[in-house]
């Protein structure tokens, strides 16, 4: 697994299998718009519009927002 750390509180977690995003950033927050590809998107604040930007995310990813089990690709 390759864990990177994309800005604010956002992370990208790789594995050979699948690639999850946490918190995609809005651009409003930063000098440096976020851009990622990813199959799973982890929302841990729903609704909020700087920690929640799923247009960010490249593709058309599962995304979780509420709380649960989930598992998608082996994660």
């Amino acid at each position: 697994m390759h864990l990177s750390w994309l800005g604010i509180s956002s992370f990208k977690l790789e594995t050979k299998d699948a690639v999850l995003v946490t918190d995609p950033f809005s651009p409003k927050v930063s000098k440096k718009p976020m851009r990622a590809k990813a199959d799973l998107v982890v929302i841990s604040r729903f609704g909020d519009p700087v920690h929640g930007h799923v247009d960010a995310i490249q593709g058309e990813p599962f995304v979780i927002d509420h709380p649960g089990e989930f598992e998608l690709k082996g994660i």
